[in-house]
């Protein structure tokens, strides 16, 4: 279940940035190529200050090769890709 209330850019925003670089060690501007966005704004994304769209957030999960849930904060991170 997702609790609203902790559902702010700011921390979905932390749990892209978690994803990234502890788990896909993968770089913000390779991220914002496969989602069609500038760096700069994608690293407003990750910083809270500028929300996503629904659209862009499944793009950022399909990128970073986890589940959408996880950066809604429905689940903690396992290995989604043997989910996929």
């Amino acid at each position: 279940m997702i609790d609203l209330e902790k559902l702010t850019p700011k921390s979905i925003g932390e749990r892209i940035a978690k994803a990234r670089e502890n788990y896909r060690d993968i770089n913000q501007c390779t991220v914002a190529k496969q989602v069609g966005i500038s760096t700069s704004a994608f690293s407003k994304i990750e910083n809270g200050s500028q929300p996503t769209t629904v659209m862009q957030l499944g793009q950022i999960a399909n990128a970073l090769s986890i589940d959408i849930s996880y950066l809604l904060g429905c689940k903690k991170f396992s290995n989604f890709i043997d989910d996929l």
